[in-house]
């Protein structure tokens, strides 16, 4: 008698487990981690724009230098 008993409650147990484990997710559970990807993707992308910003920036600074030092020997 003790046998079926504990095997049928293993079996429970364990059902209830794998039950736990296969449960879909809620639509906010879902919508909260699509939102963190998002953000993550977003910081990304104007983490890359501010660098090329400043690339372009100095770019221009030192096409301005080199005028400047064009003039500076003009003028000598």
């Amino acid at each position: 008698m003790k046998l079926p008993l504990t095997a049928a409650v293993l079996a429970v147990l364990i059902s209830t487990l794998g039950a736990g484990v296969a449960l879909a997710e809620s639509p906010t559970e879902k919508s909260l981690r699509q939102d963190g990807r998002d953000v993550r993707k977003n910081l990304k992308h104007d983490d890359k724009e501010a660098d090329r910003t400043g690339k372009h920036l100095d770019k221009e600074r030192h096409r301005e230098d080199k005028k400047l030092d064009k003039e500076y020997k003009k003028a000598l």
